[in-house]
């Protein structure tokens, strides 16, 4: 298929038209299921005898979002539940706000017309979902269980806010910065207290005044970097294990003779095999498909959005 430009929109506007009159109604996206448009609008022959090559014979489905005919050497399904912490934590290291944010995102590699029936430990956790279109909602509303047939490759099955209501946060950092005239002292306190292992830990300080030297400052782990013009002190760990303690401490310099101020210090980190909330899956059943039972696999992950700790 050709690379899509300009001259190809022009030569194909009319498809391109019809295209947006179907997937948007005031202003809002509503139809996007790849499948369905395919029988709304009819797409050029270039572009049939394209997907013909790479897609195989396909036949209009009963089910809008998923053609009839796939095929795979290999049936899998995975889930990856995927949540994000937004926070702002005092200096004394308590919680002042925290919302968590959540994702079921699916790759599926599934041939025929399958049917799929998750079941989680503990739904009573999970609060204002919003589901893919898939979902048949009167059977989660009944039981809690998610029952559907899947889009084909890869799509968000769920997404959910979940309330956050511990006291203490996951990782306990507690900056101290004291700016004088032409510099400021940093010390810095970091400990993992989840479970597990923190990847791609990173410490972000921010200055209001362009830093010339940091050479005094020497973390017990990782390495600092100075970016956004000398105004962004980076403090990267990589990976650290829980409950072992790290600081970084010394002073920096600035080409200004006033006294600096800094903003709140940013946190980010991943910890795989683990979410937030606690979610987990139970089971997932596969059913309606010719062929053995296929691979299933679900995996956990926390990240951090936009973690602030407040400079004491």
């Amino acid at each position: 298929m050709k690379r899509v430009n300009a001259e190809l929109v022009k030569h194909h506007f009319t498809t391109v038209y019809q295209l947006l009159d179907e997937m948007i109604d005031n202003g809002f996206p509503i139809t996007t299921e790849l499948s369905l448009l395919f029988d709304l609008v009819r797409p050029p022959q270039s572009l049939l005898n394209g997907l013909s090559r790479t897609q195989g014979k396909g036949g209009r489905s009963m089910v809008p979002w998923r053609k009839k005919g796939i095929k795979y050497s290999n049936n899998q399904i995975f889930f990856d539940v995927v949540e994000e912490l937004n926070c702002i934590v005092g200096a004394n290291g308590n919680i002042k706000y925290a919302e968590a944010f959540g994702t079921m995102h699916v790759n599926c590699r599934l041939g025929a017309m399958p049917d799929v029936e998750l079941r989680f430990v503990n739904p009573e956790i999970i609060e204002d979902i919003s589901f893919h279109p898939c979902i048949r909602l009167a059977r989660y509303e009944q039981s809690k269980i998610l029952s559907f047939i899947p889009p084909d490759g890869e799509f968000d099955l769920i997404n959910y806010r979940i309330e956050y209501n511990e006291t203490n946060s996951p990782v306990y950092c507690t900056p101290q910065i004291t700016g004088y005239k032409g510099g400021a002292r940093v010390t810095l306190n970091l400990k993992s207290k989840m479970a597990s292992e923190l990847e791609d830990v990173k410490v972000f300080v921010p200055f209001d005044i362009a830093v010339t030297d940091y050479s005094m400052i020497k973390p017990s782990r990782g390495s600092i970097s100075l970016t956004q013009n000398g105004k962004l002190l980076t403090w990267n760990l990589g990976k650290i294990p829980a409950n072992e303690p790290f600081s970084l401490s010394g002073t920096i310099s600035t080409a200004s003779s006033h006294v600096g101020t800094v903003g709140a210090v940013r946190v980010k980190f991943i910890a795989s095999s683990k979410t937030f909330s606690g979610l987990k899956v139970e089971k997932v059943v596969v059913k309606d498909i010719p062929y053995k039972d296929p691979y299933k696999g679900v995996r956990y992950r926390s990240v951090a959005g936009r973690y602030e700790v407040r400079n004491s």
